[in-house]
């Protein structure tokens, strides 16, 4: 048993070491404290005010850059793709003012949206996997530059791209097209919002700029949820494979440009690395709408470029080409 003294020497202690602190920072160290504190605020206010003034300055660089990409992408974009009959192929989710960038450029280049065919989930979907496998069956024999033992996406893409790139009043068009259009319900694939009566002669191709967010620390979830992730980057890396397969595949049918977010992991990204086609990043710019121009022109004239300033990319900001039909 503890001897009662212990204890009453150690609540003594304890009261002296508070009575010490009490007087110490009543006195002494008072000022020491508050000034230290004092300081430290001073510091962070300093600090913050620097920072508020540095975005201020970014942000009005940033529109410098912005006003004077304008200036000369208006100079020089005119005329570049005059007469041009432009197609546009809009895969699932895409932004809808990224889209209407590039259109009001392209008009203002001279060209035209002469076709539109918006993708659905469907084309990509694990579980649609049968049916556009039996779709494709049944189209092969009808799509001419199909090899015998092609995969169902290829089918499927050159058949599109044959639509995308031909006159409406063609009756293989026609055919074609009917397959896409009659479909069960929860499989469809595409939709034909623009049809061209004379084709087109470039294809963009906009793709989305947002990702499925599978980047989670490993160590904070539950068993379930990491099966989860592992389900999302498994379907995200096949989708991928689809859209590589799809793109390749449009860009051996003519002039190709694939239009989206380039950054590690994104689409666009994965596009680049097939070296097929052109590419441009930073949709719904300045730079990403003049780069597109830039891209169809140089595409139609038989030269593929990769503009913008994400990963792969090989130039900023593009150069004149005039690709115009003056006849």
């Amino acid at each position: 048993m503890v001897d009662f003294r212990y204890h009453l020497v150690s609540l003594v202690s304890v009261f002296l070491a508070l009575a010490l602190g009490i007087i110490l920072g009543a006195g002494p160290l008072q000022n020491s404290i508050g000034n230290a504190l004092q300081d430290q605020v001073t510091e962070l206010r300093t600090s913050r005010e620097q920072l508020r003034s540095d975005l201020d300055q970014m942000t009005q660089e940033r529109d410098g850059v912005d006003a004077a990409l304008e200036i000369a992408g208006g100079q020089l974009i005119p005329g570049t793709l005059e007469g041009r009959r432009i197609g546009l192929v809009l895969l699932p989710q895409v932004n809808a003012s990224d889209v209407e960038n590039a259109r009001g450029r392209i008009e203002k280049a001279g060209g035209s949206i002469a076709a539109q065919i918006q993708l659905e989930e469907g084309f990509v979907l694990g579980d649609n996997a049968s049916y556009r496998n039996a779709l494709a069956s049944q189209m092969a024999e009808h799509i001419e530059g199909v090899d015998e033992g092609s995969d169902p996406i290829t089918v499927l893409a050159t058949a599109l791209s044959t639509i995308a790139r031909g006159p409406s009043a063609d009756p293989n068009i026609q055919s074609l097209a009917g397959y896409f259009t009659v479909n069960d319900e929860g499989h469809a694939l595409a939709t034909f919002n623009q049809s061209s009566e004379q084709g087109v002669d470039a294809v963009l191709i906009v793709v989305p700029t947002g990702l499925v967010d599978t980047a989670s620390e490993s160590e904070t979830l539950s068993a379930e949820e990491k099966e989860k992730v592992q389900a999302q980057q498994e379907e995200q890396k096949a989708a991928h494979a689809i859209w590589q397969t799809f793109y390749t595949t449009f860009a051996k049918g003519g002039p190709t440009v694939a239009l989206g977010q380039a950054s590690e992991g994104s689409l666009l990204t994965d596009l680049r690395s097939t070296n097929a086609g052109s590419t441009v990043d930073s949709p719904g710019t300045a730079a990403g709408g003049y780069n597109t121009v830039f891209a169809l022109a140089s595409a139609i004239t038989g030269n593929n470029v990769s503009l913008g300033s994400g990963p792969g990319a090989s130039a900023p900001f593009g150069t004149r080409v005039d690709a115009g039909n003056h006849d």
